[in-house]
């Protein structure tokens, strides 16, 4: 079993993490959990297949740029844990996105490691903390943030940020 984990000093990542499940369809497309969840809480998607995710963001935080972003950009902490049967894909930058109040959504940065960004492999019962960085136009604020942890084949997980 592999186990990532990062620390952040900023106050971004939860230290205890309250577990809600929010119930969700595999239509072919694109659904959206009835009642979306602050930022904090947990929410469950199921696949196709009956793969599992939870995931749990942090609420958007204007600090990007102390964590390579460039200037203006914004951080996001997210926790997905693998519930099975198999192994879960991981790639923030096709699956995880901050919504502005016009609608536009922004994926992350990818930088050089799997904290960051970059696509990696979590293995059933596994843990990825990551700590992500949205590049969002000046004045520019966060609304929403959502998930897509299947592609548009499965549910589409949605907090207000």
């Amino acid at each position: 079993m592999a186990l990532t984990g990062a620390g952040c000093t900023s106050g971004t990542m939860p230290a205890a993490v309250a577990h809600v499940t929010t119930t969700t369809t595999t239509a072919p497309i694109l659904s959206t959990a009835s009642t979306p969840g602050g930022a904090g809480t947990s929410q469950t998607a199921t696949g196709a297949t009956g793969q599992r995710v939870t995931a749990t963001p942090t609420h958007p935080g204007r600090q990007g740029l102390q964590f390579g972003g460039p200037p203006g950009s914004w951080d996001l902490g997210l926790i997905v844990e693998n519930m099975g049967p198999g192994v879960f894909q991981s790639v923030p930058a096709s699956q995880i996105a901050l919504v502005d109040a016009s609608g536009r959504s922004y994926a992350p940065v990818v930088m050089d490691t799997a904290l960051t960004g970059l696509p990696s492999a979590l293995p059933a019962t596994g843990q990825l903390r990551m700590l992500l960085v949205f590049p969002l136009p000046a004045g520019d604020t966060p609304v929403a943030v959502t998930f897509v942890p299947f592609g548009a084949s499965g549910p589409t997980l949605h907090w207000t940020a």
